[in-house]
């Protein structure tokens, strides 16, 4: 008797036990692909002809696959990501296989590490050593480009090369450095007149 209750019981409840089995199967699923939607990477590979990368997170690496601008509309950015450079991966449907992931690089790594520590400054930095800043609390710009740099604040602008620039004020324009000259020719603080008068006279320096 007590066997064929059992038997009467599983009968009765195997569709639900199915069911069951299948609603574990799709959680267990679920939780995977949540795991998966967002991960933390390292880009190791770019393709800048086609604009796509490959990130290893984890044991794992992603196929090709695109990374995210700044701006992608009518206004357009260039900025592809470096071999090394940090990123998250958001994985779209939370695929194994992460074909369908975005990588959005600029996570500082040991490889790179930020480019700055102050609260009111912002930074671009570039292989070849130049530069670009400008802190909002003093108002100033700098671009930096081995010997050429290019500086100005609310009180003018100065343009130089090693030495030698110029700087536009409130005051007027003023040369810096060694010398100026027009077409090859000295024009500055140093250079004479000649034939101002009959004879070999000339100027004096300018005053």
């Amino acid at each position: 008797m007590r066997d064929l209750i059992d038997a009467l019981i599983r009968e009765a409840l195997a569709p639900y036990i199915d069911r069951i089995a299948e609603l574990e199967t799709e959680i267990d699923d679920l939780h995977r692909r949540a795991r998966n939607q967002g991960r933390r990477g390292v880009v190791v590979a770019v393709d800048h002809g086609s604009g796509r990368c490959k990130v290893k997170h984890g044991g794992n690496t992603t196929p090709w696959i695109r990374w995210a601008c700044r701006a992608a509309g009518e206004v357009r950015e260039w900025r592809p990501p470096s071999v090394g450079e940090g990123c998250e991966l958001i994985n779209h449907g939370g695929g194994d296989d992460g074909a369908q992931a975005i990588a959005v690089p600029g996570i500082p790594t040991s490889v790179y590490p930020p480019a700055g520590s102050s609260a009111t400054l912002h930074r671009l930095t570039y292989k070849d050593g130049a530069t670009e800043d400008y802190d909002f609390a003093s108002h100033a710009y700098a671009w930096t480009n081995g010997q050429t740099t290019i500086k100005h604040d609310r009180n003018g602008i100065e343009l130089m090369h090693g030495s030698n620039g110029i700087r536009i004020d409130a005051s007027g324009v003023h040369n810096l450095g060694a010398g100026v000259d027009h077409d090859g020719t000295d024009i500055g603080k140093t250079h004479k007149h000649g034939g101002i008068i009959a004879g070999n006279s000339k100027t004096d320096v300018p005053s």
